[in-house]
C-alpha cells in the first residue's frame, strides 16, 4: 500500500508510524522539522509557533522538504503573519485558515 487508509481502527497509529519512518528517513537532513514532526503533530496537523518571522520561515522551508522526501505535499497553512503564507500552496477544496491580528 502506498496510502494509509482512515476509517479503520488502526488508522491512527499507522499515521504516526507513518510520521515516525518520515523523521527516521529524512529527518537527518532536516533536524528541526525533524523535532518539531516528533514533538508537536496532532493525528495529521503540525501545530507549532515561532517567536518571529525570522524563524518561522526557516522552519517552514524544512517542513515542506521534509515531507517531500516522504512523497507528500503540506497545505492548509496558517499564521498571523502574511508574509509567511506567501507562495503558499493550499490544495483545491482546502479551507485556509485565519488567525486575527
Amino acid at each position: 500500500m502506498t496510502r494509509v487508509v482512515y476509517g479503520t481502527t488502526c488508522s491512527p497509529n499507522l499515521a504516526q508510524r507513518v510520521l515516525k519512518q518520515l523523521v527516521m528517513d529524512f529527518g537527518h537532513n532536516y533536524p528541526m522539522a525533524a523535532s518539531a514532526v516528533s514533538s508537536a503533530m496532532y493525528m495529521d496537523d503540525l501545530i507549532r509557533g515561532a517567536a518571529a518571522i525570522c524563524s518561522a520561515k526557516p522552519l517552514k522551508e524544512l517542513l515542506i522538504g521534509l515531507f517531500r522526501g516522504g512523497g507528500m505535499q503540506l497545505h492548509k497553512w496558517s499564521s498571523n503573519f502574511i508574509e509567511l503564507l506567501a507562495n503558499s500552496e493550499v490544495s483545491d477544496g482546502d479551507v485556509s485558515l485565519t488567525i486575527p491580528d
